[in-house]
């Protein structure tokens, strides 16, 4: 527990109430992948919290993507036609098994992934416009036989070429629908998957070889195009780490809670028509608590509360508050189920999302005003606009 004579910020004094209150096992993966966090007065170096952050963390999850993306390809392909119940229910736990995935690997927006645009081909969020959903609409009216040969896709429109899209195509099909239009939506569901199985295989290639990205950010100098300095690479991943937070709060959680507060039935969440809100969310956190974990930032709390014993609750609040978003992310309801409980009340409805929130400004806060500082790293933009 965290002394009571400790004296903490009064913007974090609620969100430390709670916080303290929870007790919650980290998932699976964040316990399986996440390192020790190094002992106190050991910090990492830049380096250290480099190899870790590529090496226990991105490639990893990428490997697994990968596979996922692999699996839900070979299952669409194999199986979309049939009538059989089994058979669609294993194409939508490749589907969801695809998407859980992606999750741990959207939060890192380093490298391969932005380039040739490949995050946004595998996943066009947030889509405020319901642009995935216009375009869909227009490629399943014209029936565009172009689209479905091999390589076709990645020239279209990135809305159209990943995960959204294909969630369109596999939860939005009537059984009214014609023999010639659900065959056309197989084969384009194929093309989509094949697509996003490419995406995510060069991704993970764009990391691997003596020219690929690790190899760039752990040889940083002067002819390094990208990264003159050791710092550099780090302030790059805890900038990513930063701004996924960031995301998460402001297009999951407050759409999300305006939506609940609202009895509002649909909060454009991702993949909130494949029913994968929740998952896709608690996999974000686990996600960042294990890359919080690997790169050893608690190592820097330790070190500023050696140095500050004002700050010494920062030690204990920051696991805590991973663990508070796993167990908050657990007892969350979709915006349509949630607008069912008529009766409910609407504070208790709302509750693990006004918990979410407070726990990623709390991160958000503490790493960036507290662990950059004491790392020495300069993230060249204010982390903390629009608080």
């Amino acid at each position: 527990m965290i002394s009571k004579t400790y004296n903490v910020a009064p913007w974090l004094a609620s969100l430390l109430a709670m916080a303290v209150l929870t007790s919650v096992v980290p998932t699976a993966a964040y316990a399986k992948k996440g390192a020790p966090a190094p002992q106190q007065g050991d910090v990492p170096s830049y380096r250290e919290m480099v190899i870790a952050a590529i090496d226990k963390h991105i490639l990893p999850n990428l490997e697994h993507f990968a596979q996922k993306a692999g699996d839900l390809s070979s299952a669409i392909a194999k199986d979309c036609l049939q009538s059989d119940p089994n058979a669609a229910s294993e194409v939508n736990a490749a589907f969801a098994d695809a998407v859980s995935s992606w999750a741990r690997v959207a939060t890192d927006r380093i490298g391969p992934a932005r380039k040739r645009d490949r995050a946004t081909r595998i996943s066009f969020w947030p889509d405020p416009r319901g642009i995935v959903r216009r375009q869909m609409r227009g490629v399943l009216a014209n029936h565009n036989e172009a689209l479905l040969q091999p390589g076709a896709m990645e020239k279209q429109s990135v809305a159209i070429q990943g995960l959204p899209a294909l969630e369109m195509l596999l939860f939005s099909g009537s059984s009214s629908e014609k023999s010639e239009a659900r065959k056309y939506r197989c084969e384009l569901a194929k093309a989509i998957a094949a697509n996003v199985s490419k995406q995510a295989a060069d991704m993970q290639a764009g990391w691997l070889g003596p020219q690929g990205w690790r190899a760039t950010m752990l040889s940083p100098g002067p002819e390094n195009q990208i990264y003159k300095t050791e710092a550099d690479v780090a302030a790059e991943i805890v900038k990513s780490y930063l701004t996924a937070l960031q995301i998460i709060r402001d297009n999951q959680v407050l759409p999300w809670l305006d939506a609940v507060t609202k009895s509002k039935k649909w909060a454009r969440l991702p993949f909130e028509s494949a029913g994968l809100s929740q998952s896709y969310l608690s996999n974000q956190i686990a996600s960042l608590g294990e890359l919080h974990r690997v790169m050893g930032l608690d190592a820097y709390a330790k070190q500023i509360a050696a140095k500050d014993q004002k700050k010494k609750w920062i030690v204990e609040w920051l696991p805590n508050a991973y663990k508070g978003m796993a167990q908050q992310a657990k007892q969350l309801k979709l915006p349509a189920q949630a607008a069912k409980e008529k009766s409910a009340d609407v504070k208790q409805k709302t509750r693990p999302l006004a918990r979410l929130k407070f726990f990623t400004n709390g991160l958000r806060q503490i790493v960036g005003r507290e662990i950059v500082p004491a790392t020495g790293l300069f993230l060249g933009f204010n982390e903390l606009d629009g608080d």
